[in-house]
Order: structure tokens, then C-alpha cells, then sequence
């Protein structure tokens, strides 16, 4: 059987996002997008689906997007909306080199989770653009800042993906679980108090525990490395260890720092939820030899979604790979931060210390 997805040749409204992003996302209009322009795994190519996975997989891709916009190509009205979120420049080292984990923080997730509409610019068709996104833990996390019925119904739509490729999507699947079931108790407006400082005094039962290991592990494997590797992991884990939704931790994240972000758009444009098939009526808008195309390459170490290709075996994983992190207690100008870092560095210990 001939692949469902069939490669895309030239740019694509995923690729133009990704010349504009330094770091803190990007907007089209007032929705946060999201996107992936990391290509399918070849072995996709020869893959044999059946025909009821298939099916199954475009039913459920049709329910997200009636809840969820998703755009394979750019009309010319919506290309000027499309602009970089602001990221906080990183501060130069003042310690041989060493960086504070708070001069790198994750601006794409905070961004994405400040925002209450969001899109996917994607590839080809919406099932594709879908199955793009959902191998990304970055991504995931960005769709777990969706409103609730969009978070379930992309969780519904991995569930089915697992059973393509287990290893590529149970990440996605893992991570959409946890916060489908911390949304159903939810417990945001009391998280201005978090006490992260007291969590492991307080004791935490070993279903958590085993369940962040769990997650901490599902993650390490990965074949790809993020650029915000460690503030993905620091997130995921700790949320699985607290309870908590990943938004709801994103979010409290957020509000311990400033950012000159305004979600109040210049230009609004009316985006609906639903996959948009119009070609665009200026090929020029994201023709190769534009200036924008040629951006891509020269921006890719910079974007929040660059990753390293690293040829782990399936079994490979890790615990703390940074003794540096793991040999420090944290001392950062906002105690909460503070504390939540010297949390994780607790838990990966404790980790290591119960293999």
C-alpha cells in the first residue's frame, strides 16, 4: 500500500513559521502557533497502514480540527499577521562559561500557555501536520496549553497513532494521559502558594514517584534531543511528581517573570477552527529564494524547537546527565524558581539513588 503521506517538495507554512521564531514562539494573529518542521521518519515511506487505522486516524484528525485550526497553506491576508514572540535576550556569562537555568527558560511554552487560542501550521494535509506535532515533546506540551476538549481529542488521535509506531508517539501519549487527568481536578487557583520547597518533606506517595520516574525515562530515550531539553524534562517530571497539569505548571512558571509579551494583537484575523485547503494566491509569499526561506538555516540553532539527531538505541536512557546541575543547590533571584529547580535535582538524586 502506498503511503498516505507523500513528501512535500519546497516550503511550507511550517517552515515560514519557523524563520520567524527565536525562542518564544510565534503568533498568527492572535492565536499562538504551533508546528514541527522535523519530516516524518523515512521508514514511513515503505510504511503499510490498514486501511481501518487509517480511517480511524482521518476521523479523529477531523474531530481536532473542528476544535483546533489547522493550516497547510497561507493565504495572503493571513501572512502579515504571522510574527516572532518575544524572547528576553540571554544575559552574557559572568561564571567561566555557566549559565543559570533562568537565562534559558522555556519562552515558547510560556508564550503558548499566555495565550487562549492556538493553531498548527503544518505540511501537506491535516492528518500529516497532526502526526508531525504529536512526535515532539516540545510540541505536546504546547498542545497541553489547548482548552480541554482540543487536549483530549489530540489525546485520542496519539492513542490511535501508537498503533502505527509505539516508540515514536508513546511519549505524546504518555504526556496528553497526565494532563487530560490533572485537568479533571484541577487546583489552579491555589497555585500561587505552591510549596515546592516542602514537597519531598511532605513525602509524596510511590505511584507518583514511580509515575515520574516513568515519565523522566519516556523522555530520556527519545532519539531527539531538544535545545530546551532540560526545562522539557524539569516540566514533565515535576508536574507528574506534584500532580499537576503541565499548563498549570507552565503557567506558574510564567508568572514569576516579566516578558514584554501583549497578546493583544496589531491585526486580528478571523482563523476558525477547521483545516484550511486554499492555496495561497502569491506562490512568492514563501517561494524558496525569498529572503524569509533563506532565513530557516541560518536561524535553526536559535529556534525553540532545534533539535540534535542522536542515534541512541531503543533501550538508551539516562539519569541527570549533568553533574554540574546535580552537584548545586540554586540560589536564583525568585525563591519559588529557586526551589523548584533544587526539586528537581532532588528528584533525579533520588532517581539515581533507587536503581
Amino acid at each position: 500500500m502506498k503511503s498516505p503521506f507523500p513528501a512535500e517538495a519546497g516550503p511550507t507554512p511550517a517552515k515560514l513559521c519557523a524563520s520567524y521564531d527565536l525562542g518564544g514562539g510565534v503568533r498568527l494573529a492572535d492565536s499562538f502557533a504551533i508546528y514541527s518542521i522535523v519530516a516524518l521518519p523515512p521508514d514511513w515511506t515503505n510504511l503499510k497502514i490498514d486501511p481501518e487505522t487509517l480511517a480511524e486516524l482521518e476521523r479523529v484528525a477531523l474531530v481536532v480540527a473542528n476544535k483546533l485550526p489547522i493550516l497547510t497553506t497561507l493565504r495572503d491576508s493571513l501572512v502579515p499577521d504571522l510574527s516572532a514572540l518575544p524572547r528576553p535576550p540571554r544575559p552574557r556569562s559572568q561564571n567561566n562559561g555557566h549559565t543559570h537555568p533562568c537565562d534559558h527558560l522555556p519562552w515558547f511554552l510560556i508564550n503558548a500557555a499566555r495565550y487562549s487560542q492556538h493553531c498548527v501550521l503544518g505540511h501537506n494535509d491535516c492528518l500529516e501536520s497532526l502526526l508531525m506535532v504529536s512526535q515532539r515533546p516540545w510540541c505536546i506540551l504546547e498542545l497541553c496549553c489547548c482548552e480541554t476538549s482540543t487536549v483530549a481529542a489530540v489525546h485520542e488521535l496519539v492513542m490511535v497513532a501508537t498503533k502505527l509506531d509505539y516508540a515514536t508517539y508513546s511519549p505524546a501519549l504518555r504526556l496528553l494521559a497526565h494532563e487530560v487527568s490533572q485537568r479533571q481536578d484541577r487546583r489552579r487557583g491555589d497555585l500561587g502558594s505552591c510549596d515546592f520547597t516542602g514537597a519531598l518533606r511532605q513525602g509524596i506517595s510511590d505511584t507518583a514517584w514511580e509515575d515520574a520516574f516513568i515519565m523522566y525515562k519516556e523522555l530520556s530515550k527519545s532519539c531527539l534531543r531538544s535545545h530546551n531539553s532540560f526545562w522539557i524534562g524539569l516540566i514533565s517530571t515535576c508536574a507528574v511528581y506534584l500532580g499537576l497539569a503541565f499548563s498549570d505548571l507552565v503557567q506558574v512558571l510564567g508568572d514569576l517573570f516579566n516578558s514584554p509579551l501583549t497578546v493583544t494583537p496589531e491585526v486580528s484575523s478571523a482563523i476558525k477552527p477547521k483545516f484550511d485547503t486554499r492555496p495561497p494566491r502569491s506562490s512568492a509569499l514563501i517561494d524558496p529564494s525569498t529572503h524569509v526561506a533563506r532565513r530557516t538555516e541560518k536561524l535553526i540553532r536559535l529556534r525553540r524547537n532545534s533539535i540534535d539527531v542522536i542515534p541512541h538505541p531503543k533501550s538508551y536512557w539516562h539519569i541527570g546527565n549533568n553533574p554540574t546541575f546535580l552537584g548545586q543547590n540554586f540560589s536564583a533571584d525568585v525563591p519559588p524558581v529557586r526551589d523548584l529547580l533544587n526539586l528537581y535535582g532532588e528528584i533525579l538524586r533520588g532517581f539515581r539513588e533507587n536503581l
